[in-house]
């Protein structure tokens, strides 16, 4: 990296972005270095079970618990980031992750604006590419900074992110639902024949529907007990499908452990019940609350209600996203140990319910999907993923 780079100016020069990381002052780093050290600093700050390994040094790839991330570089001031293309016009083994790393290499200061999936960086550059080895992409197109790559990795396995290059054999480029239209000019016994030596069985189990990725997600605004205070809001995934009455935020539940799960970091939450305070969990210094939270106390019983809140990171004490929780009364109230062992690891049961509860009971649909008893399925992953990834809260 070029210090004479215009865009390396020193860090006095301007504001420091929030979450920006400080390593030691009297030693010297190369960017690939400084990225690293920084990585490892919020592993420990953060108490992250984490296995970095550094892949490729001189290209600038590492892995992270699976995932293959390539590190990219720019000033504290640039509006773009280069972006080497050597790895990415292979048959296999692209990154699955770019991320984004703003730094100063003269003061070891690191900031990580955000990353692209695999998927999202060839869909932004796959009709620019004219046989270059190197792109510029706009700095603001990399989301979510480092806690994007926290919920990442925490949440998803790796098969969830595919590998995707920038070139593709299009020869075969046909898809089953052309393949089935042929099939069905011919009687059905022999069109499934034909399926399951093609494809094998798998073809024949459900499939999770695609519109579970479209679940919406929430915006809701966060109460605040101080005067002055501008309003806040954050972004929720579960629970959702509430009421909204003036500022009284409802979920009525059919089922004993909700997911809590807001895209933003958290710093507190809360549970109270009859307003008394019964449960409460902070975060410790440079170490937020991270992704999806299962119910910590005993399972609810039909009738009963609670209060949750929670304190995204970056809003003042005495800031809360509050939600009421009320259990239904029905007869049908959802065991979820009961649910989950019945379905053990078989995935077509967890797909066919799931499919079934998209339709009339969004919450359990999200609590069955991201359960810690889901088996492990491809598909799973990719709707997990779509669903944290999206960039718009309603």
């Amino acid at each position: 990296m070029n210090k004479k780079d215009k865009s390396f100016i020193p860090i006095e020069a301007f504001s420091i972005p929030e979450d920006t990381i400080f390593l030691d002052s009297e030693s010297l780093y190369e960017p690939i270095k400084l990225a690293i050290n920084g990585l490892k600093k919020t592993i420990k700050e953060r108490n992250l079970d984490w296995h970095l390994k550094n892949k490729s040094e001189k290209n600038n790839l590492i892995i992270i618990n699976g995932f293959s991330i390539q590190i990219l570089f720019t000033g504290f001031t640039s509006d773009e980031i280069e972006i080497p293309l050597k790895y990415w016009f292979r048959k296999k083994g692209n990154p699955k992750i770019l991320l984004a790393a703003k730094i100063d290499d003269e003061n070891n200061v690191v900031y990580f604006q955000g990353i692209l999936t695999a998927k999202e960086f060839t869909e932004l550059v796959k009709n620019r590419i004219n046989d270059e080895n190197i792109i510029n992409l706009p700095i603001e197109k990399f989301k979510g900074g480092i806690n994007r790559l926290i919920n990442f990795v925490e949440i998803l396995e790796p098969n969830a992110i595919p590998e995707i290059g920038l070139i593709k054999n299009k020869k075969f480029n046909f898809t089953l639902e052309k393949l089935s239209n042929r099939f069905k000019k011919l009687i059905p016994l022999t069109s499934a024949a034909i399926v399951l030596i093609l494809f094998g069985p798998e073809i024949l189990k459900p499939r999770l529907s695609a519109n579970i990725a479209s679940i919406p997600l929430q915006r809701i605004e966060i109460i605040s007990r101080s005067r002055g205070t501008a309003a806040d809001s954050a972004c929720l995934i579960s629970p959702t499908v509430f009421n909204k009455e003036d500022s009284s935020i409802t979920v009525l539940l059919n089922f004993d452990k909700p997911l809590i799960f807001v895209k933003e970091a958290i710093n507190e939450i809360q549970i109270s019940q009859n307003k008394k305070l019964i449960w409460t969990k902070k975060a410790l210094i440079n170490k937020p609350i991270n992704g999806k939270i299962f119910w910590p106390l005993r399972p609810i019983k039909p009738g009963e209600k609670f209060i949750l809140k929670l304190r995204p990171v970056g809003t003042s004490i005495g800031q809360f996203l509050e939600i009421k929780i009320v259990a239904s009364s029905k007869e049908k109230f959802v065991n979820i140990d009961d649910l989950t062992n019945s379905l053990g690891d078989n995935v077509s049961k967890w797909t066919n319910i799931i499919n079934e509860k998209f339709n009339n009971d969004k919450n359990l649909a999200l609590r069955l999907l991201f359960s810690e008893k889901s088996p492990k399925s491809k598909q799973f992953n990719q709707r997990r993923s779509s669903i944290i990834d999206r960039n718009i809260c309603e």
